[in-house]
């Protein structure tokens, strides 16, 4: 089972990045992903804001 690409399901939305300017941001998954924890299995996803261009947080 693939895991679904984050970035289509949350269009870029128009800010500024303080590291290189770039004007794009991406929501990206910044989570553990699939886990178990005694015995129940799961998903963690974080999802935070990002510069398109050079991935910083923002």
């Amino acid at each position: 089972m693939s895991e679904p690409d984050y970035d289509d399901i949350h269009p870029p939305v128009m800010g500024n990045c303080d590291n290189c300017g770039e004007v794009e941001i991406v929501q990206r998954d910044h989570g553990i992903g699939r886990y178990e924890f005694w015995g129940s299995k799961g998903v963690h996803r974080d999802m935070r804001d990002c510069c398109g261009k050079c991935g910083d947080e923002l």
